[in-house]
């Protein structure tokens, strides 16, 4: 919207004065104008009338046109001009023409009209006969019209001309009222020309509050100027506190880590930041929700309740705190009210998600490492006991548990590998390298590093991948991604059977693979689980085949930390699939 035109007050006076002026002035003078002007043509009607009558009289008496010509002549006035007409519109005689049958009928001529309905009419216009303008005026009689014409020159312009006179004298008066109206803006406008500088050096931080005070004009509206500027200089010193304060407030508002709101005794928002907003939005799976809103919702009963019992509380001098934790949508917040002096309140919103969550996730890593740590020290405790208490153990047993000791303590690094591997992604995922990797190549060093499992129970893995597949990033995390479902195959799908690596698609941004064997897969109801960390399809399974149960966990983050998605499912012939993507390139940045 653009800025309002600025108009001096001094403006608008004059424009005001001069309007109403012209508005009166304006009217009397066209009314005046009007009534001289048919004065005017009164007085003009009036002689000709005369000289009408004279002529009808005449022709009343004798019904003689030939002496017409010679009484025109006797009267006081330059080409008269006089037609007479019978009521059809006939002309019977006209003195500026020889034959009256060459004339048109004047029935339709605007002054006959007139004649007929009023008796008398005049009008000013161009003769067809002639060609020359004439002032005509005709008189019914009622038998015949009588009509006498002036030519319309200039003597009977200067006839009808109205005086001036009163036009000048309207101007005189205009101006000497302009200059009165001029000198009392001028007075008015001094103490609110002083307002408008004082106006303008508060805004721009320059005011001289002596110095325009001396400048006020001695009079009541120099006195209301005074009181207001002097109102001002207390409001702005109030104003300059108040502004340092409330930049505190807002410095504390906008860079808190909490979402905070402060409400006044009415539950009215006197202040709120975004935080709080976005907030209230995810707990109340809502949108275009306001902070009002939290007083309608059950999930903030408690803090509500408090707040409530508080404001009904008479007792003063004591601020009361109120905190609370809730969990909306998956993530959890920490709820805090404080109730003031004044009836107003604070209510602080904190997400405390990625604490809780990590608080939750340790405990239950700790639970679960601590099982799964339980079972191969358990083992090789137990074994090393039996060594060192039999002294006369035979070398073939004490080699028998030694061997078996070792197979516990791998299993044991591997479950110690696969947690910092997924530690690392979750707590530093920048620390990985990045590269560019050749996973045609990769693969082929998978299958001759599990070549031995794989011969041991008969299982085939075929490697169908697009030519040259080259992706940018971790070395060590795509081989565990493949490691781990070859891995997992081996453990679960059984001897006699085969394993597909394929890729099946391929687009600017991601290579689309799937990974199948056709073993007898998983219940349905486990799909949707076997990702997360230590869960397992079946315990007893999972110890006599030695898996940690976070294998996939591992791949499903190794392919999220490559921009991909992963995805299982029960293939339509048997056996477990999995559908994933890998992005060809990373955004990640090599911090080694």
């Amino acid at each position: 919207m653009g800025q309002k035109t600025y108009i001096p007050y001094k403006t608008r006076i004059i424009v005001t004065f001069v309007s109403m002026f012209f508005l009166f002035a304006g009217t009397v003078t066209v009314y005046q104008y009007q009534r001289e002007k048919e004065t005017k043509i009164l007085s003009i009607e009036n002689t000709l009338c005369q000289y009408s009558d004279i002529i009808f009289n005449h022709l009343n008496k004798n019904n003689d046109y030939t002496y017409v010509d010679s009484l025109v002549e006797l009267f006081p006035v330059e080409n008269l001009r006089v037609t007479v007409i019978d009521l059809s519109g006939k002309v019977l005689f006209d003195n500026a023409v020889r034959d009256v049958k060459e004339l048109d009928n004047h029935g339709s001529r605007p002054e006959i009209l007139s004649a007929k309905s009023n008796t008398k009419g005049y009008n000013i216009r161009k003769s067809a006969t002639t060609g020359k303008e004439y002032f005509y005026f005709a008189k019914n009689y009622e038998n015949l019209f009588v009509r006498s014409s002036l030519i319309y020159n200039i003597p009977v312009i200067n006839q009808l001309k109205v005086d001036t006179l009163f036009i000048l004298i309207t101007a005189i008066i205009f101006i000497v009222f302009l200059i009165i109206a001029l000198f009392v803006a001028d007075k008015l406008g001094d103490s609110i020309l002083v307002l408008k500088n004082f106006a303008i050096n508060a805004k721009n931080n320059k005011e001289q509050q002596s110095t325009i005070i001396d400048k006020l004009p001695n009079d009541e509206l120099g006195v209301i100027a005074q009181e207001i500027i002097t109102l001002y200089s207390d409001i702005n010193k109030a104003k300059n506190i108040l502004s340092i304060e409330r930049e505190k407030l807002n410095n504390h508002f906008q860079y808190s880590s909490k979402g905070i709101a402060i409400f006044n005794e009415k539950r009215e928002n006197i202040f709120v930041n975004p935080l709080f907003i976005q907030y209230i939005n995810i707990i109340l799976t809502k949108s275009n929700v306001v902070s009002e809103d939290i007083f309608k919702s059950k999930i903030f009963k408690g803090v509500i309740g408090f707040v409530d019992k508080k404001l009904t509380d008479n007792s003063k001098g004591k601020i009361y705190n109120y905190n609370e934790n809730i969990e909306s949508n998956g993530k959890y917040f920490e709820i805090n009210a404080s109730v003031f002096f004044d009836k107003s309140f604070e209510i602080s919103i904190a997400d405390i998600t990625k604490d809780e969550k990590r608080r939750i996730l340790k405990h239950e890593i700790t639970g679960n490492i601590a099982h799964e740590l339980k079972t191969p020290v358990t083992i090789v405790k137990g074994y090393l006991e039996t060594i060192t208490e039999n002294k006369d153990l035979e070398s073939e047993q004490s080699d028998y548990f030694l061997s078996r000791s070792i197979e516990q303590i791998n299993r044991l690094v591997d479950i110690i590998n696969e947690i910092s591997i997924i530690s690392k992604l979750e707590e530093a995922p920048n620390h990985y390298e990045i590269e560019e990797l050749n996973l045609n190549e990769i693969l082929n060093n998978i299958k001759i590093y599990l070549g031995v499992k794989l011969d041991k129970k008969n299982i085939i893995l075929h490697i169908n991948l697009f030519e040259g597949v080259i992706i940018t990033g971790n070395k060590t995390l795509i081989h565990s991604i493949f490691q781990n479902l070859i891995d997992n195959s081996i453990k679960y799908a059984g001897e006699n059977t085969t394993i597909e690596i394929n890729t099946y698609l391929e687009d600017d941004t991601h290579y689309y693979f799937s990974y199948r064997d056709n073993g007898p897969g998983i219940p349905e109801e486990h799909i949707q689980r076997i990702f997360e960390r230590f869960y397992r399809v079946s315990k007893g399974r999972s110890r006599s085949t030695g898996g940690s149960g976070l294998g996939l966990s591992i791949v499903k983050n190794a392919v999220q930390f490559h921009k991909g998605v992963i995805n299982a499912k029960i293939h339509k012939n048997g056996g477990l699939e999995f559908v994933f993507s890998l992005g060809k390139k990373s955004d990640r940045v090599n911090k080694l």
